[in-house]
């Protein structure tokens, strides 16, 4: 059984006020610059049905809270529920227009965490999530060190530290380059940090796929290490650890936080002053990543970044038509990148495609699962346009590539 427990009369009646209206669809008329790129929902995109989009799902959820049909093993039915990216663009456009408690992504979390109780789902590639976090500590399966990357072995669960990095999963065995880059910027400030090498998955792949059955044990080992370090400030790099642990941790334990967290981001947004550039010759646009953005409502964070960026000499910030509560999804999110790999790169072939129209040569983005995908879908469209790659690069490397060699 679930360790989170599910209002369902309060989840139907969040289904039952949603009015189809349709407005969920694209980014709303106040915020559209172009009618090419004004579709905001991912699934809608590739689906192009009914029920893929969020009215569809609310549907859906109404006839499965009200038992109006036999549930049992459907591949159609685990196709709707899985392939949501839970970006919350729907969520965030109800939000603006409606004053009712219509939260698609709420819902359809909740649906999904419903139909795995009952054993129906996840997708095949996202139950391996749940199996590799039991055995491994996290989704990929490795059995390394995750923080093989770390040089300095003087920083590992070094007690007392003002700030915890938590290095995330996707960062520590995929992309050490973002961690390597983050912890340069650390200690050019001088910060008192430390990493954890008892560190486990933040649950964000669990949480979004709805295999919640170890969800809290996972939470409190987690904060257990953390209050072991006696770390007050617990610093991401991963806007999807960043969410988790913000928004998805206090639901779960009931309480607030031991401890505040910060994303990096915001972090480099603070410090900017304390940082000297050189000058870089690149045209960038930025992407918002869902988990940093909507996900985080009402406390998104948009202005810092660009900050950022707008601070390094040379580089020229591109706007692109969806930006903000309105950016397209990069189509990774909601487990779909590993439940439905073409379909994500689909989405991200788009975002790249909008970029180039924009005429930006480097996307740069916080999320180190943004990254990931945005660099497949850039690779699949230089293949079919015929044109050079475009750039993907993080946001704490594009800092790091910008700080003057000392």
């Amino acid at each position: 059984m679930s360790n989170l427990q599910i209002d369902k009369e309060a989840l139907l009646n969040s289904a039952l006020s949603c009015i189809h209206c349709a407005m969920c669809r694209q980014a709303l008329p106040s915020l559209t610059k172009s009618n090419k790129f004004a579709d905001v929902c991912p699934s809608g995109l590739y689906f192009n049905y009914e029920a893929y989009y969020a009215p569809g799902r609310n549907e859906l959820a109404r006839a499965i809270l009200r038992n109006e049909f036999p549930l049992g093993e459907s591949e159609k039915l685990n196709e709707i529920v899985f392939s949501c990216t839970t970006c919350g663009a729907c969520e965030i456009n109800c939000r603006y227009i409606c004053d009712t408690n219509v939260l698609p992504v709420h819902i359809i979390e909740k649906i999904r965490a419903i139909l795995v109780e009952k054993g129906i789902g996840p997708l095949p590639a996202q139950k391996r999530f749940s199996d590799y976090i039991q055995a491994h500590g996290n989704p990929y399966g490795e059995t390394g060190e995750r923080n093989s990357w770390l040089k300095d072995p003087a920083k590992l669960d070094k007690k007392g530290a003002k700030m915890l990095y938590f290095v995330g999963c996707t960062t520590g065995y995929r992309q050490p380059n973002i961690a390597q880059a983050t912890t340069r910027i650390l200690d050019v400030v001088k910060e008192d940090y430390t990493v954890s090498r008892e560190e486990i998955c933040c649950g964000s792949p669990l949480f979004r796929t709805g295999q919640l059955s170890d969800i809290k044990e996972l939470v409190s080992k987690n904060i257990a290490i953390i209050q072991r370090l006696q770390c007050r400030t617990v610093l991401f790099s991963c806007a999807g650890c960043y969410k988790t642990v913000t928004q998805d941790w206090p639901e779960i334990l009931g309480a607030p936080l031991p401890f505040k967290t910060v994303h990096m981001a915001k972090y480099l947004a603070d410090k900017i002053k304390k940082f000297k550039f050189k000058s870089l010759n690149m045209k960038v646009a930025y992407h918002d990543p869902c988990h940093l953005g909507r996900q985080m409502f009402p406390n998104q964070i948009y202005e810092e970044p660009r900050k950022v960026i707008d601070k390094i000499p040379g580089v020229k910030r591109i706007v692109l038509d969806r930006e903000e509560d309105s950016a397209l999804c990069c189509g990774a999110g909601g487990g779909v990148k590993a439940g439905m790999p073409d379909y994500s790169e689909y989405i991200a072939t788009l975002r790249v495609e909008e970029v180039r129209a924009k005429g930006a040569d480097t996307i740069v983005t916080p999320c180190p699962f943004c990254i990931r995908n945005l660099t497949d879908g850039a690779k699949k469209e230089a293949e079919e346009s015929g044109k050079k790659q475009i750039e993907v690069i993080e946001l704490t490397e594009l800092v790091s590539k910008a700080l003057e060699a000392k």
